[in-house]
C-alpha cells in the first residue's frame, strides 16, 4: 500500500500526497514501532526521552524536519526499510529509489522545487533504468513553500495517524475484554448445566 501510494503521487506529481503518504507512515510507527522511530530521531540529532508522548514525538519531528536534511534522509530510510520484504535469511532488501524517493518529496514539499536538487533530472534518470514511475516528471519551476504550512499540513497527517492507531489499540482491548467476558460466561452456562446434571443423577439415584 505505501509504495502504490507513494508512486501514484509521484506519477502525478502530486508532492502533497507523497508527503501525506510518508507522514502516515511515520505517524503509524510512533504508535507502534516507537523504539525504532525514536532512534531514527537521535540518529538525527534530535533529543528526545524514552518516555516520550505521542504529542512530544510529533512536535519535535514536525519542528526539526523543514531545516533537518539528516532528518529526511533517515526518515526515507526507514520507511522504506518498515515497508520492505522480508529475506529468508531475516535481513531486509532496501529499496534505493524509495529512498531517493521520499526524501526529494519531503524536500521539495517543504524547500520547494528550487531547492530540491533537480527532481527533473533525478526523474529523468530512474526513467532510463526502467523505472517508469518516475517518467514527465520535469517540472522545475521555481516554487517556494511556505513552511509553516506545510508543517502544519504535515502534523496534521502525523496526528491524524497517531489518534487512528491508538484508537485501533482501544477497539483491540475492548474486543479482547469482551471476548474474555464471553467465554467466562459460556464456562460459567456449561458448569451450570454439569452441576445440574449431577443433581438430576443424585435425586434419581435417592429416589431409585
Amino acid at each position: 500500500m505505501f509504495y502504490s501510494n507513494l508512486t501514484s503521487a509521484i506519477k502525478n506529481k502530486d508532492i502533497p500526497t507523497a508527503n501525506k503518504v510518508i507522514m502516515s507512515e511515520v505517524g503509524d510507527s510512533i504508535v507502534n514501532d516507537r523504539e525504532n522511530f525514536i532512534e531514527v530521531l537521535r540518529s538525527s540529532n534530535i533529543h528526545i526521552e524514552d518516555g516520550a508522548s505521542d504529542s512530544d514525538i510529533v512536535h519535535s519531528f514536525i519542528g526539526e524536519l523543514p531545516t533537518n536534511d539528516d532528518l529526511m534522509v533517515n526518515t526515507s530510510y526507514y520507511v522504506n526499510h518498515k515497508n520492505s520484504d522480508l529475506n529468508f535469511d531475516g535481513s531486509r532488501d532496501i529499496d534505493g529509489l524509495g529512498v531517493k524517493a521520499c526524501h526529494k518529496a519531503m524536500r521539495m514539499n517543504f524547500n520547494g522545487y528550487s531547492n530540491a536538487g533537480g527532481w527533473g533530472d533525478f526523474a529523468n534518470t530512474l526513467a532510463q533504468t526502467g523505472s517508469g514511475i518516475y517518467q514527465d516528471i520535469k517540472n522545475k519551476k521555481n516554487y517556494v513553500s511556505d513552511t509553516i504550512s506545510k508543517q502544519k499540513e504535515a502534523k496534521k497527517e502525523v496526528v491524524n495517524k497517531v489518534l487512528e492507531q491508538r484508537q485501533a489499540q482501544v477497539d483491540a482491548k475492548n474486543k479482547q475484554m469482551l471476548d474474555k467476558q464471553k467465554t467466562q460466561r459460556t464456562m460459567l452456562i456449561v458448569g451450570g448445566v454439569g452441576i445440574i446434571i449431577l443433581l438430576g443423577l443424585a435425586i434419581y439415584k435417592i429416589n431409585k
